[in-house]
C-alpha cells in the first residue's frame, strides 16, 4: 500500500446555481479517484453524524461504504484521502 498522506476534498460551493447534490458528487468523484490512485480507502469527515443519514445521497453512500468520523470523534484517523463536508 502506498502512503497517501492526507488529501482533502471539500464540497465545492463556487457556483450558486449548482445543486448541492451535484457539488457533493463532484467531491466524491475526485476523492474516489485519489483513493484508487493511492490504493487506499477514503475517509469521510462531517461536522455531525446526522449527515451520515440525512445529508446528500453521496454522503450517505460514503457513510455506508467507508470509514467515517467527525472532528469531535475520539477514533484515531489514518492518513488517507478524505472528503470533508461542512
Amino acid at each position: 500500500m502506498t502512503n497517501a498522506g492526507s488529501t482533502a476534498a471539500w464540497v465545492p460551493d463556487d457556483d450558486p446555481e449548482r445543486p448541492w447534490e451535484d457539488a457533493a458528487d463532484l467531491a466524491a468523484e475526485w476523492i474516489l479517484a485519489e483513493s484508487k490512485r493511492h490504493g487506499v480507502e477514503p475517509l469521510l469527515v462531517t461536522p455531525t453524524q446526522s449527515q451520515w443519514r440525512m445529508g446528500a445521497e453521496i454522503v450517505q453512500v460514503f457513510a455506508k461504504r467507508f470509514e467515517v468520523t467527525t472532528p469531535r470523534s475520539r477514533i484515531r484517523t489514518r492518513q488517507c484521502p478524505c472528503c470533508y463536508r461542512d
